[in-house]
């Protein structure tokens, strides 16, 4: 099918168009697969455009966040993704993710909120879950709401 042309599209010109976008363009406004190639022969001033890969279909190895929550002091979730809470015992307690990390060299980072004297730490950091504990300025153990982020490859 050719491309429209001025004057000679008049009352399909739409239609026409929306034609050559449905090959490379889903319904959702999204990239579709295999319509931007990887690598290409292209002449180094096209490569480039060529070449480009869509964060949301291809790369999946960027670290974005994986996993957030705001954790009540009770070990309830009240809000967050790709995650499950316990409180295990006084100021303990367990994210398991519900999908696992590539590895161990995930990052995570809490905040404790409003509260002075309170600190959280990371603890047995595994692939499919962390332990974190709050701690007060005198490094005892005591419950506390808080929140987190999870960055890292699964």
């Amino acid at each position: 099918m050719a491309l429209p042309t001025v004057g000679g599209s008049d009352g399909t010109w739409g239609t026409e168009l929306n034609t050559h976008l449905n090959v490379s363009i889903a319904s959702d406004g999204k990239i579709k697969d295999g319509a931007v190639m990887e690598s290409s022969d292209a002449p180094i001033d096209d490569a480039g455009v060529v070449n480009k890969k869509y964060v949301d279909d291809k790369d999946s190895s960027t670290n974005l966040v994986k996993a957030y929550g705001q954790v009540e002091a009770n070990g309830t979730l009240s809000g967050g993704l790709n995650v499950s809470t316990s409180r295990d015992s006084l100021g303990v307690y367990t994210l398991t993710f519900d999908t696992d990390f590539a590895n161990k060299n995930y990052a995570c980072v809490a905040t404790v909120g409003e509260t002075q004297g309170r600190m959280a730490m990371f603890t047995d950091k595994q692939v499919g879950y962390c332990k974190v504990t709050i701690r007060t300025d005198a490094n005892a153990l005591a419950d506390h709401g808080f929140d987190f982020i999870a960055v890292g490859v699964q």
